[in-house]
């Protein structure tokens, strides 16, 4: 018998060590694939006198693989020959598995006027390529050769028989079965392959042992030296990373001097605040005021991006807006958003980039006048939140963002709200309802942040900004879990 491979220090050639071990499955499968198969076949042949008439055909297709079989077992119980056949065992092993595929091909052929027989045929000769190829004794060009001739004569033949495939659904069924069967036997012989491979390194490994103290202080000495060099980088690093933090703060530092100070008046609201929570320093959310000779203007924009990419797109519109409405003296809301589109997709160069960077919008008008006492809303897939005696007016605004390949002109309408004493106004970012947290781990939603916002209304805007910051880290910092911040978060509150 065939013995399995032993690995010595002469086999210094894996694909000939890998070889041999398929000479070794390849002795060892012959009885079990062939010995069943002559028994299976000798069933279909006296069959074929039962099911065909005249039944010559089919058993003539039968014939060459039942010879080959038989002359396959002989010369593997024959002790003589088991020396003589070694390199042989595998060619002509292959020429047998090709001989009863290409058979079973013939017979399906010749049952292709009778759909249920045709139809068996290609279930028994997927089931028998998917098998017998999968156990990876030839390798698999050989075996995605055998069945790419043999599906192609098949195919071929039925075609020059009897016209196209139109007849039956099965044949594009078989050739995607066929297609699948190549993946997995290349995929197969792949994987059997790398076994083998880690089997035979584990062996050498283990014919090593007498070196293992030695190579273990050389491998202990080369991990110092890579730690000591881990340790390096992590400084270098940890220097790259302070300096960066230093520039972001930097940046926040000139970002905040071109937000409005703290104590802008704005006529008409007594008190406002603005709650901002940058998730990397700099923020890509902003809010804006701005007067013209009629009205005082309060933006709050949510740009694409984050951090850095985001803060840029921020000042971009901070920088647009100074000079719509300040040197332009432009004070209608949707006016504004139409021509920060235009602006914004000119300086982006957006037609011909195809960059689809923007921001989210809601625009504000107040009136300065006394005797006006209504105040107009304009956003542009931003929305803004009453919160008055009678109970929430919500106001979605436009689908459409500004910036990008869709434009929001003529998609965002003016809306006007009359003015209540006492009422609150609030404009936001979509970065609070968006993060995840709670005991659930699920998003704050829309729905819970407005009836938060409800809740608070009537608090001081002092208090309200500093119950926005708790309710915000409580969400998102549970017992359990310190959660990412997903986005940036602005909310500001106006009280008139």
């Amino acid at each position: 018998m065939l013995q399995p491979f032993t690995v010595s220090k002469s086999d210094d050639n894996l694909l000939a060590l890998y070889y041999q071990e398929r000479i070794r499955k390849c002795y060892t499968a012959i009885p079990f694939f062939f010995i069943g198969y002559l028994i299976v076949i000798s069933y279909y042949v006296l069959d074929d006198f039962r099911m065909f008439e005249p039944s010559t055909a089919f058993t003539f297709s039968r014939v060459p693989s039942i010879m080959l079989s038989l002359i396959l077992i002989i010369l593997r119980f024959t002790n003589s020959m088991e020396g003589k056949m070694k390199n042989y065992w595998i060619p002509f092993y292959t020429v047998t598995i090709a001989s009863i595929i290409y058979s079973l091909y013939a017979v399906t052929f010749l049952t292709y006027e009778q759909p249920d027989h045709f139809l068996s045929g290609l279930y028994i000769i997927t089931a028998f390529q998917l098998i017998v190829l999968i156990y990876s004794i030839m390798p698999a060009y050989v075996a995605i050769s055998i069945i790419g001739i043999g599906a192609s004569f098949f195919l071929g033949a039925i075609y020059y028989q009897y016209g196209p495939f139109h007849s039956t659904y099965h044949i594009p069924n078989f050739i995607a079965i066929c297609i699948t069967s190549v993946i997995v036997i290349i995929l197969k012989y792949n994987n059997t392959f790398q076994n083998f491979k880690n089997h035979v390194l584990l062996q050498e490994e283990k014919n090593r042992s007498d070196t293992f103290y030695q190579l273990t202080l050389e491998q202990n000495e080369k991990l110092q030296k890579q730690t000591d060099f881990i340790n390096q980088q992590k400084d270098i690093l940890a220097n790259h990373y302070n300096d960066m933090q230093e520039s972001l703060h930097y940046a926040q530092r000139i970002q905040n001097a071109m937000l409005p100070l703290p104590f802008y008046n704005i006529d008409k609201v007594k008190e406002y605040f603005t709650y901002s929570a940058p998730k990397h320093i700099v923020s890509g959310d902003f809010h804006w005021f701005g007067k013209s000779e009629n009205a005082q203007v309060i933006v709050v924009g949510d740009c694409t991006g984050h951090g850095v990419p985001g803060a840029l797109m921020s000042m971009l519109g901070v920088s647009i807006l100074n000079r719509l409405v300040t040197q332009e003296n432009v004070d209608d809301p949707q006016y504004i958003i139409e021509k920060m589109h235009i602006r914004l997709n000119t300086l982006l160069q957006q037609n011909s980039t195809h960059n689809n960077d923007g921001m989210a919008l809601s625009v504000i008008r107040v009136p300065l006048y006394h005797d006006e006492n209504l105040i107009t809303f304009c956003g542009a897939k931003s929305p803004v939140l009453f919160v008055k005696k009678k109970g929430l007016e919500f106001y979605r605004g436009g689908r459409y963002y500004i910036g990008g390949n869709i434009s929001p002109i003529n998609k965002c309408q003016n809306i006007s709200i009359e003015i209540e004493p006492g009422m609150m106004m609030y404009l936001y970012s979509d970065g609070f309802r968006d993060q995840f947290g709670g005991i659930l781990d699920k998003k704050y939603t829309a729905h819970q942040f407005r009836a938060l916002l409800q809740e608070i209304a009537n608090e001081p805007t002092a208090v309200q900004k500093q119950q926005l910051a708790t309710e915000f880290l409580n969400w998102k910092d549970t017992k359990t879990k310190d959660n990412i911040q997903v986005d940036d978060v602005l909310v500001a509150g106006f009280r008139f």
